[in-house]
C-alpha cells in the first residue's frame, strides 16, 4: 500500500554520511564501566561523559547526561547539561524540556540543587583537547525519584548536528532498604523455565558458602556477569557475596566466571561458545561459568537466575526475585548456543537496554553498551536509496541515476545499474563506517513501493534472473564487494520484499549480505494463518533457504492500524518462527507495536517472544501462563480467561476448512487486510464485549494496589479502544473515518457514557505513555474526530453519492490537456455506454475502459500495472432533489493519489498538487479534499465531472469515492469527515 510505512525506518546514527560526526565513545560511573545495580540515595557517584569530535570540539555546544524519569519520556527526565559556550554546568528543569534551573562553573566549591539531583561542583570537571571532551558529574540522587530509569547521553554542535539520544543502561536508583522486587507469586505460577536435571547447591546458609571468582584482568562483560550474579544472590539471601579477583582466591567453595585459570579443567573450558552462547559446569560442586566472545557469561548468569532460580525480568518496573533462606537450588549443568543472531521483539517496550540484556535479545535498538557485549547495531535500517541520492541534490543534474519508467526518467527509484549509482553507493557506504565503527550493519534498498527502473540494463538483468530482484541484488552484490576488503567484518543489509522477494534465478548473493527476507505476501493478509499455509511467503523462504544467503526475517505480528485491538495470533508465532529457522534464517525481527508503548499486551508479547527467540522450543501457551501469572498476580485469572478467549476463538476458525487465497469464505481469519484487524469485525460480537468488559472488571475488583490497577488499565486501554472505535468510529487503514453505529445523522446515542470512555481512555494513555495508536493515523488525528463526534449537533447535511464506476483512459502520449478532453462530451457519453461492460480491462477501440474508486485500488490494479503519469476519469451525475435546494454543495474527493485537476463542465474547478497545497505527495496521495460547486453545478440537468490525476508510484488515481453533499451554512473538512 502507497506510503504506508510497512516499515520503520530507523535511523540509529544521526550523522551526516560525508563527515565524521559526533560520537560518544564511553560514560562511566565510578571510574568503571560497569554501572552500580542501584543508585542509592545516600551515596555520591562521579559519572564520565567522553565523546569525540575530530578537529571540531570548537563547535561543540553542549554535552547532556539524563535519566529518564518516566518510562523513557525525554521531556520528564533529570537532565544536567555541560555548556561548552559559557563553560557552564546546568541542572535542566525536569518538567520542562532545555530549560536551565541553576548553573556554576566546574570546580567552584558550590552544589546547586533542584528537588532530584544535587552536582558537587567542586569534585565536577572538564578535560577537553581539540578532539575529545570529558565531563564528570559529581551528583547524588534524591528519594524523590525511584524505579528503572533510562541512562542517556546526547551533544550537539552549533550547527544542530547531534548524536541523538543514546541511551547505556537502565539503572535502578532507590535505596537497599526498600522492597523493590516481587517476592511472592500465586500458587498457579509455575517455573516454565526450569531445565530437567541437574544438582542441589546450597550457596548459603547464615552466611554465604561461595565466592564469586573473575580473572586479574577480567572481560568488561565477566565483570558484569559477577555484578550482577551478587546483586542478585544478595537479594535472595538477605547477605553479602564476595567478588575476588583470582590471585586472591586462598580457599573454599567459588563460582568461576570466564576462563579463570581455575576453570582450565572443567569440561566446558574448550568449547567454542560462538558470540552469546554459554556453558554450566559443576565439579566437586565449584560452579565454572563460561561464555562466548560478546555477551556469554552474561547470558548464563541471566540463564541461570531465570531457568535454575526461578528469577524473573518480566519489565524493568516488575521483577520476581524469590527469597531463599538458606539458598539452596537445583544447578544443572548445560551448554547452549543460541540458533538466532538477531533476536529482536520489536515491541516498544523491549527496547530497554537492561531488559535487553536480562532477557538475552539482541536488538538494534535496544543498544546494549559494548562493554556489556554490545548488541547488533544499523546506521540504516531499511528504503535508503532517496537517503544516499536525494532526488532534490541529484535529479536535476544527473536523471540517469533514477528510475526510467516508460522511456521517462523518475525520481521514484535508482537505476541498479547505473555506473556511477554504483560507485557512490560503495563510497558513501564506506564513510558510514568510517564514521561509525561500532556500525555493523547498514541497508541498501529501495524505498517503500514500486516504481522500479525498466532501462535496457536493468531490465535485461531482471528478465536474466527471473524478476525485479535482478537488478536490485546485482546494485547490492556490487556494493557488498566494494566495501569488503576495508570493512571484511561489516554486512549489507538487503531487502527481499514485494516485486524483489523471490531470489534471482542466476546470481549468487555474497557472503556479507544478509537477506532481510519480509513476510509481507503471507501476513499482511493472513496473519492469522501459518507461513506455511499459503503458497507465495513459503515459497520465497524455501528458496532463499535453499541459496547459502545469510537470511534475517522480518515478520509481521501487529495490527498498525489499531495498535490497541486485540490480535488472536499468539498460537501461529512460534510456528512461523521455527519454519523461518528450519529453512536457514539466522535472525528474526518480529515488528510489532513499535511506535509507543502500550500496544494489544504489549508486555506479553515482548517477554513471551523473547524466550522463544532464544529458544523455539519454549511452548507459546505455557509461557503465556508464567507471565499471565507471574505479572499479574492477584488479577490474573481473570485476564487469564480473556486471552484463553482470543486463543479459542483462534482454535475454533482454524479448525474449519479453509486456504489462503480463497474468496468470500466467512472465515475471519482470512482477508486480513493490511495486517489490521478491523475494531467492529467478525471477532468483536456483542458476546465478545460483554466478556471482556466481564474480565476487566473482575481484574480491576482483584487489584491490592494502585500499580496493579493501572496494569489492568493498561489492557482496559484495548477495551476502551473497541468501545470507541465501533461506537464514535475509527481510522481506515487509508487514513479516512469510518462513522461508529452509535453516530446516526450526527447525533450520538449514549453520549454520557462515551464520553466517560472517552475521558478514561485519556488517562490511561497519559500514564502508560501510549502516545501512538496506529501506524497510518497519528493519534492526534483519531483523537481529533472522537471529540468532533462528541461536540457534534444534529445536522442538517444531505449527501448523495456519486457513481463508484468511472469511464478512465491513461494519457500515454500526453496529449488530454491540448486535446481538451475534460471537455469532450464523446467521451462522457461513454459513461452510459455499456459496449464497454462492468469492471473489466478491455479497453475500447479508443483506449478507453471501466474503472471503479471504491475497492481501495488505483488504476494500477486495474489493468494498468507500471503506468506512471497522467489518467483521466470521465463521471456523469444529476443532482437529486433535496441537494438542489441547498445554498451550498460541495463536491467531496476522499482519495486522490497523488496530484488532482477536478473539472466540471468543461471548467477547471479545483487543483489538488504539490504547488497549491504545499504538501509532498507523501500526504497528498490521501488527503481528502472539496470544493464547493454551487456556482458551476447545473442543479437542473447532467453533470460532466472530469478529474485529471498525475501519479508516480504505486496505485494511481481516484481510489477512493467521490461524494456530494448539501447544506445551508458554509462548512469545513472534518463537518463531512466525521460522517
Amino acid at each position: 500500500m502507497k506510503y504506508l510505512l510497512s516499515f520503520f525506518v530507523l535511523l540509529l546514527v544521526s550523522v551526516s554520511i560525508y563527515a565524521q560526526g559526533i560520537r560518544i565513545t564511553s560514560i562511566t560511573y565510578n571510574d568503571s564501566q560497569i554501572a552500580p545495580p542501584m543508585f542509592n540515595y545516600d551515596d555520591w557517584y562521579d559519572i564520565a561523559v567522553s565523546l569525540e569530535y575530530k578537529g571540531n570540539m570548537d563547535k561543540i555546544y553542549n554535552c547532556h547526561y539524563g535519566i529518564g524519569v518516566s518510562q523513557g519520556d525525554l521531556l520528564s527526565q533529570i537532565l544536567l547539561k555541560y555548556c561548552h559556550a559559557d563553560g557552564n554546568i546546568y541542572v535542566v528543569k525536569h518538567e520542562t524540556w532545555n530549560e536551565p534551573e541553576m548553573m556554576g562553573k566546574p570546580g567552584e566549591n558550590t552544589v546547586i540543587e533542584n528537588d532530584n539531583v544535587k552536582i558537587d561542583l567542586s569534585k565536577s570537571k572538564v578535560d577537553i583537547t581539540e578532539d575529545t571532551l570529558k565531563v564528570v558529574y559529581h551528583i547524588r540522587f534524591k528519594d524523590k525519584i525511584k524505579g528503572y530509569l533510562t541512562d542517556y547521553v546526547y551533544a550537539e554542535d552549533r550547527g544542530l548536528i547531534n548524536t541523538g539520544f543514546v541511551g547505556f543502561n537502565t539503572i535502578l536508583i532507590g535505596s537497599p532498604k526498600e522492597n523493590i522486587f516481587v517476592k511472592t507469586l500465586p500458587k498457579e505460577w509455575k517455573n516454565t523455565l526450569k531445565p530437567k536435571g541437574g544438582k542441589k547447591i546450597t550457596f548459603a546458609g547464615k552466611e554465604p558458602l561461595y565466592q564469586i571468582v573473575i580473572a586479574d584482568d577480567p572481560l568488561s562483560t565477566d565483570e558484569k556477569a559477577a555484578v550482577d550474579l551478587k546483586a542478585y544472590f544478595d537479594e535472595m539471601s538477605g547477605l553479602d557475596f564476595k567478588i575476588i579477583k583470582e590471585s586472591e582466591y586462598k580457599k573454599g567453595k567459588f563460582i568461576s566466571i570466564g576462563k579463570t585459570k581455575l576453570s582450565q579443567k572443567a569440561p566446558s573450558y574448550s568449547i567454542d561458545l560462538g558470540t552469546e552462547g554459554y556453558a554450566i559446569d559443576i565439579v566437586k560442586d565449584n560452579i565454572y561459568i563460561f561464555g562466548g566472545r560478546g555477551r556469554g557469561c552474561i547470558n548464563a548468569v541471566y540463564s541461570m537466575l531465570e531457568e535454575d532460580f526461578g528469577c524473573r525480568f518480566y519489565t524493568l518496573a516488575d521483577q520476581y526475585v524469590p527469597t531463599l533462606k538458606p539458598l539452596a537450588q537445583t544447578v544443572t549443568p548445560r551448554v547452549f548456543l543460541p540458533v538466532l543472531d538477531l533476536r529482536d521483539p520489536y515491541v516498544f517496550e523491549s527496547w530497554k537496554p537492561i531488559w535487553s540484556l536480562k532477557n538475552k535479545t539482541n536488538a538494534p535498538n535496544a543498544n546494549i553498551p559494548l562493554q556489556y557485549g554490545g548488541s547488533i547495531k544499523y546506521y540504516y535500517l531499511v528504503h535508503t536509496y532517496f537517503r544516499y541520492f536525494p532526488p532534490e541534490e541529484y535529479f536535476k543534474d544527473h536523471p540517469e541515476y533514477f528510475s526510467e519508467i516508460n522511456g521517462v526518467r523518475s525520481p521514484v527509484q535508482l537505476c541498479n545499474t547505473n555506473p556511477d549509482v554504483i560507485r557512490l553507493s560503495i563510497e558513501k557506504t564506506k564513510q558510514i563506517f568510517r564514521d561509525n565503527p561500532s556500525v555493523t550493519i547498514t541497508s541498501i534498498s529501495p524505498n517503500d513501493g514500486r516504481g522500479f527502473c525498466d532501462c535496457p540494463n536493468c531490465k535485461a538483468m531482471d528478465e536474466a534472473n527471473g524478476g525485479r530482484s535482478g537488478s536490485y541484488f546485482y546494485l547490492v552484490n556490487e556494493v557488498a564487494k566494494g566495501i569488503r576488503d576495508e570493512f571484511p567484518d561489516k554486512k549489507i543489509l538487503a531487502l527481499a520484499y514485494l516485486d524483489y522477494a523471490d531470489p534471482p534465478t542466476n546470481m549468487k548473493i555474497e557472503d556479507n549480505v544478509i537477506v532481510q527476507l519480509c513476510t509481507d505476501a503471507h501476513a499482511w493478509k493472513y496473519q492469522f494463518c501459518f507461513t506455511t499455509e499459503s503458497d507465495g511467503f513459503s515459497s520465497y523462504m524455501k528458496k532463499w533457504g535453499k541459496s547459502g544467503a545469510g537470511i534475517f526475517i522480518w515478520d509481521y505480528v501487529a495490527d498498525y492500524v489499531h495498535m490497541l485491538v486485540p490480535m488472536p495470533n499468539m498460537p501461529v508465532v512460534r510456528d512461523n518462527m521455527k519454519f523461518y529457522i528450519d529453512n536457514n534464517a539466522k535472525g528474526i525481527m518480529l515488528q510489532g507495536t513499535c511506535y509507543s508503548n502500550g500496544g494489544d499486551m504489549a508486555d506479553m508479547r515482548s517477554w513471551v517472544w523473547a524466550k522463544q527467540l532464544w529458544d523455539i522450543d519454549r511452548d507459546t501457551k505455557e509461557l503465556m501462563h508464567d507471565f499471565i501469572f507471574g505479572y499479574y498476580r492477584e488479577c490474573a485469572e481473570p485476564i487469564w480467561d480473556y486471552q484463553m478467549m482470543l486463543w479459542d476463538f483462534w482454535e475454533t476458525n482454524h479448525a474449519k476448512p479453509h486456504k489462503c487465497g480463497d474468496k468470500d469464505t466467512g472465515n475471519p481469519l482470512l482477508d486480513c487486510l493490511m495486517c489490521s484487524c478491523a475494531p467492529d469485525g467478525p471477532m468483536f460480537t456483542e458476546e465478545f464485549m460483554a466478556k471482556f468488559w466481564e474480565y476487566i472488571k473482575e481484574a480491576e475488583s482483584l487489584a491490592q494496589s494502585d500499580e496493579m490497577l493501572w496494569k489492568v488499565k493498561k489492557i482496559k486501554a484495548s477495551l476502551l479502544y473497541l468501545e470507541l472505535a465501533q461506537n464514535l468510529g475509527y481510522m481506515t487503514e487509508f487514513r479516512d473515518f469510518a462513522p461508529g453505529k452509535s453516530f446516526v445523522n450526527g447525533v450520538l446515542k449514549d453520549k454520557e457514557k462515551y464520553e466517560a470512555y472517552f475521558k478514561e481512555f485519556n488517562e490511561i494513555c497519559d500514564y502508560h505513555q501510549i502516545t501512538n495508536l496506529s501506524e497510518q493515523n497519528n493519534k492526534s488525528d483519531i483523537i481529533a474526530k472522537w471529540e468532533a463526534v462528541l461536540a457534534a449537533e444534529p445536522t442538517d447535511i444531505i449527501s448523495q453519492e456519486v457513481s463508484n464506476e468511472w469511464i478512465f483512459k491513461f494519457d500515454e502520449k500526453v496529449v488530454g490537456d491540448a486535446e481538451n478532453w475534460q471537455s469532450q462530451n464523446s467521451i462522457f457519453d461513454k459513461v452510459q455506454n455499456k459496449s464497454l461492460g462492468d469492471v473489466s480491462f478491455a479497453k475500447d477501440e479508443d483506449g478507453f475502459s471501466r474503472v471503479r474508486s471504491d475497492i481501495n485500488a488505483g488504476w494500477e490494479a486495474q489493468g494498468y500495472p507500471d503506468c506512471f503519469g497522467n489518467g483521466w476519469y470521465f463521471q456523469k451525475f444529476t443532482l437529486n432533489n433535496d441537494i438542489k435546494a441547498c445554498d451550498h454543495i460541495y463536491l467531496y474527493m476522499l482519495g486522490c493519489d497523488e496530484e488532482a485537476w477536478v473539472y466540471l463542465n468543461g471548467k477547471l474547478i479545483c487543483e489538488h498538487s504539490v504547488a497549491s497545497t504545499g504538501k509532498p505527495i507523501t500526504e497528498l496521495w490521501n488527503d481528502p479534499f472539496m470544493v464547493d460547486i454551487k456556482d458551476v453545478v447545473n442543479k437542473d440537468g447532467s453533470n460532466n465531472l472530469c478529474i485529471k490525476v498525475h501519479n508516480t508510484s504505486m496505485m494511481g488515481g481516484v481510489w477512493k469515492p467521490v461524494k456530494l453533499y448539501g447544506c445551508k451554512e458554509p462548512k469545513v473538512a472534518i463537518d463531512f469527515d466525521i460522517l
